[in-house]
């Protein structure tokens, strides 16, 4: 839990600026993306964890290159052969686990008559996605929450309980970009204009 929480606030560090583009692939189809760019070596190789465990090497392979006397060179540099593959597996482990919690760009798509599918991307590639049909969307709106101590607002669908009319349930969406209560209010205004279109049409038909 504790290397978890580790991983994603340095993942924040690496890259936080977040980009909104919306755009109507068809008549009936409106995307909400929220992307940055991709967590790559380049990124990785100057975060600054990882360039204290360079600067804690250098330390170490000095101190030892001074330390050292020259009858135990040769157990000296074994020694050390095997400290540096075992820190440059834990860096390459640590890079692995970076671009797989480092969520690159999630979006959600609105089709008309149908529903919304809200699909996340890693840097590593793998995308997860979920759709919600339109019969089982009430509303969306801007909630307000508490998180370490600190108060957040976040979009979310309100989805009805097929069990009972009166009992709903609340689906966050872009939880991982998180984007401040301004450009919140855009994707509220904007996907409730498209919420209104796709129930018109739907009453239509």
């Amino acid at each position: 839990m504790l290397w978890a929480s580790l991983l994603r606030a340095i993942a924040m560090i690496a890259d936080s600026n977040w980009k909104l583009q919306i755009e109507e692939n068809t008549d009936t189809c409106k995307s909400y993306r929220i992307y940055r760019n991709r967590l790559t070596f380049f990124h990785l190789l100057f975060n600054p964890l990882v360039s204290v465990v360079w600067l804690v090497i250098a330390v170490y392979v000095g101190y030892h290159l001074v330390a050292e006397s020259s009858e135990e060179t040769y157990i000296f540099h074994q020694e050390l052969v095997f400290t540096s593959v075992f820190v440059g597996l834990c860096i390459i482990m640590l890079m692995r686990g970076l671009q797989s919690m480092h969520t690159c760009e999630e979006s959600v798509l609105v089709s008309q008559g149908f529903g919304v599918q809200v699909t996340s991307t890693k840097s590593s590639g793998s995308t997860s996605s979920s759709f919600y049909p339109i019969q089982n969307i009430h509303s969306i709106v801007i909630n307000e929450g508490i998180s370490m101590h600190q108060i957040m607002f976040y979009l979310a669908l309100v989805l009805k309980n097929e069990a009972s009319v009166e009992l709903e349930s609340l689906q966050p969406l872009f939880m991982n970009s998180r984007p401040r209560l301004p450009l919140l209010q855009v994707l509220y205004t904007d996907m409730n204009k498209t919420f209104s279109l796709s129930a018109t049409s739907k009453s239509e038909s």
